[in-house]
């Protein structure tokens, strides 16, 4: 994903990034009541006015353009990628750091 985007055009760019900062703030309002206060202050930031403001500003951005084949392709790999994501926190997957 990386390799598509660093050289993207703008629109490509935000498509991509748009499903990974679109889920934080609800992943945030949700971890926001857990009792670890490390990830209590983790999901204070993403579950803030603050970040919604600013993942809002992108949606508004990404707007502004018509939607393209090549938006549409990153924009359905990033997702995947979350859903991989999120999926294998859920079952606690070992990493390669852990």
């Amino acid at each position: 994903m990386i390799t598509k985007t660093e050289t993207a055009p703008q629109p490509q760019f935000l498509a991509a990034w748009a499903p990974c900062m679109w889920g934080y703030p609800e992943i945030g309002r949700y971890v926001l009541s857990t009792n670890n206060p490390l990830y209590s202050a983790w999901a204070s930031f993403y579950a803030s006015e603050d970040y919604l403001n600013r993942v809002n500003a992108l949606l508004r951005v990404l707007d502004r353009y018509d939607i393209t084949p090549e938006m549409e392709v990153v924009f359905r790999d990033s997702v995947v990628f979350e859903i991989m994501f999120w999926d294998a926190s859920l079952r606690m997957d070992p990493t390669q750091f852990l």
